[in-house]
């Protein structure tokens, strides 16, 4: 890239004031009405000057319109770089960080970006924590710690690697202590993905702004929003994989109906168990409740208006315990 570097800006800052932006780079308009938990894909910028990026108001016809900007040092050729914008314009109508570090609206800078995996069949996956009124946290899987006692504005100094699937990345305390989970779709042929931290803990001392959520960003710009929460007390995913060689599914891949057929678990209430179609994306496209035949949980599942691609198919109780999830192929 000679004395160019490449980078890829993500929208991160949960401001209400600053939901839709556009963003001047050296005086230039660079991205028009960007939203925000947006990214853009990697392109590449001059390096070994500064770079100084202005935030203006969507509506903006030019460089003087900008409300703030930011100065970031010269940035290294040949390498390439997250940058994430994060953070609140005027801090004092916002709650402090309870670490006490700044939050005030900046552009967070992540040397090393990936735009592949650094490893043949695996998904690498590098966390960073925006969510300003937050305190540390850690973020782990079933096998592997993906971003340790990170405060905010910290990101883990590297990627981790992973197995490709659908899995649940766990959020835990300074206790070491589950506090939510999230469903990722980390499948994908040698991915390299950004697992952020975003909103606020507290929305209703912080302007109303949008609610803490980990979001999903891929390599081409694509952000998931919606990731399915899990709460604490259930298994992740990858727990569960050996919980459902008792199961009988048929067909899959499917086209039609589904059936489903599911060993009722000790000390789990028949009438109070439904089955959750969950998309690659990670939104729950069905819920509908499962029947008692015998000593299984039953259930029919019309599939013919999702979507062609692959789904986890998860049984859950009303308490949220997940009984166990497999994956489904809807084909036509």
């Amino acid at each position: 890239m000679g004395s160019e570097m490449c980078i890829r800006d993500s929208h991160n800052a949960p401001d209400p004031t600053l939901q839709v932006v556009d963003i001047y780079v050296n005086g230039v308009k660079t991205l028009d009405n960007f939203n925000f938990r947006k990214a853009s894909p990697f392109q590449t910028l001059p390096a070994n000057t500064p770079v100084v990026i202005g935030f203006a108001p969507f509506s903006s016809t030019a460089y003087k319109d900008t409300i703030k900007t930011v100065t970031l040092d010269p940035l290294r050729p040949g390498r390439s770089y997250h940058l994430i914008a994060t953070g609140v314009v005027d801090t004092s109508k916002y709650q402090h960080n309870p670490d006490g570090r700044p939050f005030a609206l900046t552009v967070s800078v992540l040397e090393g970006a990936l735009e592949t995996s650094s490893e043949t069949g695996k998904t690498a996956v590098r966390v960073g924590h925006y969510s300003s009124d937050s305190p540390q946290i850690t973020v782990k899987n079933a096998s592997v710690t993906l971003g340790s006692n990170l405060g905010y504005g910290d990101a883990s100094p590297q990627y981790a690697l992973v197995t490709p699937a659908i899995d649940t990345a766990w959020i835990y305390d300074l206790d070491n202590k589950k506090v939510r989970g999230y469903v990722c779709d980390f499948r994908g042929n040698n991915k390299a993905v950004l697992l952020l931290a975003s909103g606020f803990a507290k929305p209703d001392s912080n302007q109303n702004g949008p609610s803490f959520k980990l979001i999903l960003v891929d390599v081409g710009g694509g952000v998931n929003t919606n990731l399915a929460e899990v709460e604490p007390g259930t298994v992740s995913v990858d727990d569960e994989n050996g919980l459902t060689s008792t199961w009988t599914i048929g067909p899959n891949p499917s086209s039609d109906f589904l059936t489903v057929n599911v060993p009722l678990a000790p000390g789990i209430a028949p009438d109070d168990c439904s089955a959750e179609l969950i998309s690659a994306s990670g939104s729950i496209v069905y819920k509908g409740a499962m029947t008692l035949n015998g000593t299984m949980l039953s259930a029919s599942i019309s599939v013919s208006p999702l979507s062609i691609g692959t789904y986890q198919l998860r049984v859950i109780s009303a308490s949220g315990t997940i009984i166990g999830s497999t994956g489904l192929v809807v084909t036509r």
